[in-house]
């Protein structure tokens, strides 16, 4: 992309077995179509996570010897031949198989491969005019992560994933099952609520009955004659009745 390499290559290294076993082998990192040494660290760092939790980067920049960047790692050459490491000879790690092509080779891909989980992308505008003479400026650098962590949480995610939708799939097996007679299932309205519609009823209709019934009835007197000369009582016989009184027509 123009003059912007984007780093598709974790790591491109040389390994020299010269003089193998007495010597360590040499470790280099080289651009992948030169073949020559880089001149700076490769795109990725070589993390892991020792058995304390701590993250130690086997990584460093530059080696006081060849000026390149190196693996802090035993059984390879720079490392040992380290001022910091003057009394880690190599000869104690020989037997330990540490500089076999296999074991290196491991070691390269879980710390600067396994370890690579995305890309990160960042455009930045610049003003017109800037010192750096372009518009635009584009980042793109590999992520590396945990990825022992990233699959446990992936699963994790899936299986919750899984887990929704079987609820789904069963609320709709049931919701099949049920078919579209399902409210005839629901339970009736109880006699209390019917009671309280007829009861509603009765009270809405207009009752029109005197006082003057009701004290003539409480004063044993005819019921449809009235005192002092009153018309009799007009209100019919069932809704005297409906209104909780004795039947006054009999």
């Amino acid at each position: 992309m123009g003059p912007r390499t984007i780093p598709v290559m974790t790591a491109c290294v040389r390994i020299d077995y010269w003089n193998f076993d007495l010597w360590a082998p040499s470790l280099t990192f080289i651009d992948p179509i030169t073949r020559e040494p880089l001149g700076g660290p490769p795109p990725v760092r070589a993390p892991s996570r020792m058995d304390s939790g701590e993250v130690r980067d086997a990584l460093i920049d530059q080696h006081p010897e060849t000026l390149q960047p190196f693996l802090c790692l035993p059984g390879i050459r720079e490392y040992h031949s380290h001022p910091q490491h003057s009394g880690d000879d190599w000869l104690l790690h020989r037997h330990l198989d540490a500089g076999d092509l296999v074991v290196i080779c491991e070691r390269i891909w879980q710390r600067m491969s396994r370890n690579v989980l995305g890309m990160s992308v960042a455009i930045q505008s610049l003003a017109p005019g800037s010192s750096a003479g372009i518009a635009n400026q584009l980042d793109m650098n590999l992520l590396q992560g945990d990825a022992d962590l990233a699959q446990r949480q992936l699963a994790a995610q899936e299986a919750q994933e899984a887990a929704v939708a079987a609820a789904m799939a069963a609320g709709a097996a049931r919701a099949e099952a049920q078919g579209p007679d399902a409210d005839h299932d629901r339970p009736a309205p109880s006699a209390q609520a019917e009671e309280v519609r007829s009861s509603a009823d009765v009270i809405g209709e207009p009752v029109i009955q005197p006082v003057m019934e009701e004290e003539a009835e409480v004063q044993g007197s005819p019921p449809d004659v009235a005192r002092d000369g009153a018309e009799p009582s007009l209100v019919p016989a069932a809704r005297r009745k409906s209104n909780g009184g004795p039947d006054l027509t009999s």
